[in-house]
């Protein structure tokens, strides 16, 4: 059974098998990213109590120095992970929208045909 979906002037057709197809893959690119996403946040929560634990204690000399140097190296471990974290949210919500807009032009598509 072929769909025909019409957008801006352009009527597409496909078959339904592709269009669910197309719906699958989305929907498993989608679940990657909320994987990736959890992961990347666990991550983060880790290094802030690393530079948290770091930044803590005031100890002397040498002690004082190393753990300076470990919070700095944290804090721009930090730095970079929001970056990369920010770079995610906005693929994810790219994504999202483009999932959102399939379906529902897939549903009215069905919905059409019936």
């Amino acid at each position: 059974m072929a769909v025909r979906i019409k957008s801006s002037g352009v009527t597409l057709v496909a078959s339904l098998r592709t269009v669910v197809s197309a719906l699958d893959e989305a929907a498993a690119a989608q679940e990657k990213l909320i994987r990736q996403q959890a992961r990347m946040q666990s991550i983060f929560a880790a290094l802030l109590r690393i530079a948290k634990a770091g930044v803590g204690r005031a100890e002397g000399g040498a002690a004082r120095r190393t753990r300076s140097a470990a919070a700095r190296l944290a804090t721009a471990r930090l730095v970079n992970l929001e970056k990369s974290m920010e770079k995610e949210s906005v693929a994810f919500s790219s994504v999202s929208n483009v999932l959102k807009t399939r379906h529902d032009t897939a549903k009215n598509a069905i919905g059409d045909i019936h």
